[in-house]
């Protein structure tokens, strides 16, 4: 998979967040253009906290591999 041309990243909170959270905006778009991510819509219930429910067996099987493929699996 190679890098698309339309992620453009600021360098200043790029670096701001690589140190802070050990996470680099120039690996973000392996994550947004992955064919295993799906987007779920979030929305308030009269005031709730949104909800988010975990990820189900094979979802993390599936995103598992495709790390694994990419080669961004952490050891």
């Amino acid at each position: 998979m190679s890098k698309p041309t339309r992620y453009d990243w600021d360098p200043v909170k790029r670096l701001t967040n690589a140190a802070k959270h050990r996470l680099d905006f120039e690996d973000a778009w392996l994550v947004l253009e992955s064919p295993v991510c799906w987007d779920q819509p979030t929305w308030l219930e009269e005031g709730d906290q949104r909800r988010f429910r975990r990820a189900s067996r094979r979802e993390r099987e599936e995103y598992g591999a495709y790390l694994d493929e990419v080669g961004q699996r952490d050891e």
